[in-house]
């Protein structure tokens, strides 16, 4: 029996016990248990957790700071006290400011103090962004949209989403690229080349995508609205239209007009004729007015020649479109030029004649250079010393020399000082291998 009672003593002072540690850990006063702040447009709510304790609570308590300074006396939480309120929007805020807090409650003395984290009221931005432009360039196959403010990155529309028009022929874009403010859109080189410089009928399309975290939307989420028939500036600079050549001057035209203050050297510009490169001329070699640059050869080109003229855009004054942007002019690679030289109607004028017996060779000069591939036999020719007279062993072409080479004893024949040294040149049977310059003329 006796250790029943002492059982029962045992488990009653384990309760007392219990109770004591229970009512030793929340204070008469109560215990702030947490507080947070979250900040708003104008304003920041506090919300927190307490614990009763035995003393009866009066008063919701807190101050606060901004940035590093000092915190204010303590207030009440505004308006009629309720004991079982948990939270509490302060608006005596102002936006861009950074606040921090501390709270405490109030039951017949201050509880714990509990501080929050710093926070920065800030406007809620309720704008959606603006297209304020859009332009195409042709040249480099992009499209540039730009909007009235930041937009989010990883928040990009399809291809599809897009349709640019150059008049009515549309086409979505290859790639779709955001910077900032900017939307880019690559153009298919294809589609790109529909765009013409002066083109006024150029627009754009743009449809929300179904997804709308795809749509086009500023840092806060606010979506872009859907763009249809946006008439765009255009930015495409003259391309290349055709090329002319008459003699030594060769035009070069273009579907718009050029810079005449950007004037490319002349090393930009590669012109061939009958397959080969030619010189620009030293002075001068190109001239930039209207829509034409006129590059001058250093050498006329002959009415049957083939000729082409292509053009990189250098560093350094690149050609430029004439409107107030000044965008370069896209470079182009090989094209014909339509050869508008009259025909050469002059037979070659033989301006001199030489012979050297030392060296067996008698030297022809010709007013013009002489085709390469027309050439007379050695039969043709007829070299006399006094009455003695000899065929070349060898007829060559070079230019507007043709080269004979005598025979050693046909050599010997001629003495120094003699001058009675003559030539018999013969037309041959063939118009094809008679001397004649470039043109034909024999």
């Amino acid at each position: 029996m006796l250790a029943s009672q002492l059982g029962g003593l045992a488990f009653a002072l384990t309760l007392l016990l219990a109770a004591g540690s229970a009512s030793a850990q929340v204070p008469a006063q109560g215990r702030m248990d947490s507080l947070t702040a979250a900040a708003g447009d104008a304003q920041v709510t506090l919300t927190w957790a307490y614990t009763a304790g035995a003393n009866a609570l009066t008063s919701w308590q807190y101050r606060r700071k901004t940035g590093d300074g000092s915190y204010e006396g303590w207030a009440l939480i505004p308006g009629a006290f309720d004991s079982d309120q948990r939270n509490h929007t302060l608006t005596d805020v102002t936006n861009g400011t950074t606040y921090t807090y501390q709270m405490r409650a109030y039951a017949g003395g201050a509880s714990n103090v509990l501080t929050s984290d710093a926070v920065t009221p800030q406007e809620v931005d309720a704008t959606a962004p603006r297209l304020t432009g859009a332009a195409v360039n042709g040249a480099t196959g992009k499209v540039t949209l730009t909007y009235s403010e930041a937009l989010k990155a990883d928040a990009v529309p399809g291809i599809h989403d897009f349709t640019v028009l150059a008049g009515t022929v549309g086409a979505s874009p290859t790639g779709v690229a955001i910077d900032g403010s900017t939307v880019t859109l690559t153009l298919h080189a294809a589609a790109a080349g529909n765009f013409r410089h002066g083109a006024t009928d150029v627009t754009l399309q743009y449809t929300l995508p179904s997804a709308a975290g795809d749509r086009l939307q500023d840092l806060s989420g606010n979506q872009a609205a859907a763009v249809s028939g946006r008439t765009m500036t255009n930015n495409t600079p003259p391309r290349f239209s055709s090329a002319a050549v008459d003699g030594a001057a060769l035009t070069v035209t273009f579907d718009g007009g050029l810079d005449p203050d950007s004037v490319p050297a002349g090393s930009a510009f590669r012109v061939t004729v009958g397959g080969s490169a030619v010189d620009l001329a030293a002075t001068s070699p190109v001239a930039v007015s209207g829509p034409t640059a006129t590059l001058t050869l250093a050498a006329e080109v002959l009415r049957a020649q083939t000729v082409t003229v292509a053009y990189t855009a250098p560093q350094a004054s690149p050609l430029r479109d004439a409107d107030r942007v000044k965008h370069p002019v896209p470079g182009f690679s090989a094209q014909a030029v339509t050869n508008n030289t009259p025909p050469d109607a002059t037979a070659p004028r033989l301006t001199g004649a030489a012979v050297n017996g030392a060296t067996g060779k008698v030297t022809l000069t010709y007013s013009e250079a002489l085709k390469a591939d027309a050439v007379p036999g050695i039969h043709d020719f007829t070299v006399l010393a006094g009455t003695v007279g000899a065929s070349p062993t060898g007829v060559a072409i070079d230019g507007s020399t043709v080269t004979l080479t005598l025979h050693a004893a046909a050599a010997g024949n001629f003495r120094h000082g003699a001058t009675d040294v003559t030539l018999q040149y013969t037309l041959p049977s063939a118009a094809g291998d008679r001397l004649q310059d470039l043109s034909g003329n024999q």
